[in-house]
């Protein structure tokens, strides 16, 4: 009688012990793959704000320079560029839902404060090198002046007229004052993000970047 009774019950247990196991590993893996895919998205958000910093930092180094703000004829040391795209690398937000503490939520944003600050950057060299385009080069060509660099800054006055010439001054002073700006947010996010990212999966491999650039530059 006894012999009739252990055969059904372990095969009860085991049948159990096998459910839970593929349950268990089951768990494992969809935990590992959410691990996974919150990794993913948190080391895609830190190389886009890689590519937002070599964007403003490449346009330092190659049109701006050396700036000195108390130069005279520093809007015509600054070079020109293409126009910038205000499209260009946008963060996945929705990938981040998984953010979802009080902590969390601050940092996120910051990524959007950060990424509306990128855009204005890009959006204050359109607008100044639109002015260079549309209204300065045509004055100036008339004029038969070649370079800014050629010619005494009291030329570029009368030719351009007063209130011209400041304003081509002035929009050049906010977009390198934009471009000084953002390169400090942009770390500043970085850290703050990095963090947070960490603290959330600490024993991830969270990539680890910094954009290089002179905050005490002029």
């Amino acid at each position: 009688m006894t012999a009739v009774w252990i055969a059904p019950t372990a095969t009860v247990c085991a049948s159990f012990a096998g459910a839970f196991v593929a349950f268990w590993l089951e768990n494992l893996r969809q935990k590992r793959k959410r691990t996974s895919q919150e990794v993913a998205a948190i080391n895609r958000t830190l190389m886009t704000l890689l590519l937002h910093g070599r964007v403003i930092s490449h346009y330092k180094d190659g049109a701006i320079g050396e700036y000195d703000k108390t130069s005279s004829d520093r809007a015509f040391k600054v070079e020109r560029s293409h126009p910038f795209d205000l499209e260009r690398y946008p963060y996945d937000f929705a990938s981040l839902g998984f953010m979802s503490s009080n902590e969390e939520q601050a940092v996120i944003v910051k990524l959007y404060e950060e990424d509306d600050y990128f855009r204005a950057t890009l959006r204050a060299i359109n607008i100044r090198d639109k002015l260079a385009y549309d209204e300065i080069d045509p004055i100036v060509l008339r004029a038969g002046v070649a370079g800014g660099e050629e010619h005494d800054v009291s030329e570029f006055k009368e030719i351009l007229g007063l209130p011209l010439f400041n304003a081509y001054q002035n929009k050049t002073d906010e977009l390198v004052d934009c471009v000084e700006r953002e390169l400090s947010i942009i770390n500043e996010t970085i850290s703050t993000f990095r963090a947070a990212a960490i603290a959330r999966r600490p024993k991830s491999e969270i990539i680890d970047i910094e954009v290089s650039y002179d905050a005490d530059a002029p």
